[in-house]
């Protein structure tokens, strides 16, 4: 990866950019007379990555005309401005996991389910850079959603994006008889939570722990609790499970797992309608950063829990697994696969209980981070002092103060927290 500095484009790729959005195979039609990447968002819209703007300005030869194109395209850079942080990426190993991605896994479940598109066209990946379709340009945007909750028609969506994904994997498998793991190694191994204790991630996490267990005694269903302590306690061991919940199972069926699905990373577009407005009718999934290989239902749950509410999942989740299951069925069985054969309905049942508690601590522990208030996010993405002090116990007090503040922040991580405590240790077994 590069270090710390600007990172550029050559010449060079910015062509080859241009022939693959194109489809011109002939460089000689193309004159590309100025190229810059230009700020994307003064607000922070990446954690792990800046995004840019990568805008060209070129003439094209078509025939007995010269054709003038200024084209946009979406750019994801690695953060060499700080030091820290790229140390941090470095570590997590985002950027090569990506560009591998894209590179060989992501073409090839795409050309299985033919007319349907899970992710976004890559026109170029480094491992310091990756360049995108501005999926702007072909109306998709954000879910409609507020501190990041999701309604049942996106969330529906989402699933049905997931479910493409997941029995393309399940087909490519059934084709070449190997497993994705066998042959993508670098697209699947584990880098959202190394066991490693000496990666910083493995650090990263804990201290994540220790800062959502510092916020249970602030809620009011527990603070005069005589079993607080012992409460946070068990919390804090019950979320050392991840470790093992993210592995490959050598029980389940495993597929190409996203892993990391929630609001900010599913982009929709709609239509508009006389009496409904905005409708959702496609979504893409974009950023896989922290895909594995796991059983399907572990993506699905975390798609679920990462983007709605305790009170929604009670009286949801279960159609909506359901329709997830049906459409991947239907997936399969256009190419003369019977879902009973490779993933029965039981093992689908089973996985979803198994793993519901897993999407639970991935959300809290997710939502602490990425539902922060704009300005503290942004005082860390954008400052290396800073994000030094989100690496030390100072990130305690920090997200602390923005619980007692921010109520969206405190009822969202209050809502997730109350669903594992009271589910997974007060009525333990």
């Amino acid at each position: 990866m590069s270090n710390p500095g600007e990172i550029a484009i050559s010449a060079s790729e910015v062509l080859l950019i241009v022939q693959r959005h194109l489809l011109e195979n002939n460089e000689e039609n193309l004159e590309v007379i100025s190229h810059e990447l230009k700020p994307f968002s003064a607000t922070t819209q990446g954690f792990l990555s800046n995004h840019r703007y990568l805008c060209i300005v070129l003439k094209q030869k078509v025939k007995d005309r010269v054709i003038g194109h200024q084209l946009k395209f979406f750019a994801k850079l690695a953060p060499v401005h700080s030091a820290a942080f790229l140390k941090y990426v470095d570590d997590l190993n985002v950027f090569e996991k990506e560009s591998n991605n894209y590179h060989w896994l992501i073409p090839r479940l795409e050309n299985i389910n033919i007319g349907t598109v899970f992710a976004p066209k890559c026109y170029l990946a480094r491992n310091d850079i990756l360049i995108f379709e501005d999926l702007t340009d072909s109306q998709y945007r954000l879910g409609n959603s507020v501190g990041g909750i999701l309604d049942y028609e996106h969330l529906k969506l989402a699933l049905r994006t997931l479910a493409c994904m997941h029995s393309a994997s399940i087909v490519l498998e059934s084709r070449t008889g190997k497993s994705i793991e066998e042959q993508y190694p670098k697209c699947t191994q584990e880098n959202c939570y190394p066991e490693d204790p000496n990666r910083l991630r493995h650090t990263f996490y804990q201290l994540g722990v220790e800062t959502l267990s510092a916020f249970i005694p602030l809620m009011p269903e527990y603070m005069d609790s005589p079993d607080i302590c012992k409460i946070t306690d068990r919390f804090n061991e019950l979320m050392q499970k991840i470790f093992s919940f993210v592995r490959t199972s050598t029980k389940y069926r495993n597929v190409f797992c996203h892993g990391d699905v929630y609001a900010n990373n599913l982009m929709f577009r709609y239509e508009e309608s006389s009496d409904q407005g905005s409708v959702p009718i496609d979504c893409k999934l974009i950023d896989y950063q922290f895909s594995r290989y796991a059983p399907p239902a572990l993506d699905a749950l975390c798609a679920l829990c990462n983007s709605t509410t305790r009170l929604f999942r009670q009286n949801n989740l279960n159609s909506l697994l359901d329709d997830y299951y049906a459409v991947l069925g239907s997936f399969l069985a256009n190419h003369n696969i019977n879902i009973e054969d490779e993933f029965p309905r039981e093992e689908f049942e089973e996985t979803a209980e198994y793993f519901k508690l897993a999407a639970l601590m991935e959300s809290c522990f997710f939502s602490h981070i990425s539902l922060l208030p704009e300005e503290i996010a942004n005082g860390i993405c954008n400052n290396s002092d800073n994000f030094q002090l989100f690496f030390s116990d100072d990130r305690i007090s920090m997200c602390v103060k923005a619980f007692e503040n921010d109520s969206n922040y405190r009822e969202r991580i209050r809502d997730t927290l109350s669903d594992i405590i009271d589910n997974y240790i007060l009525n333990e077994n």
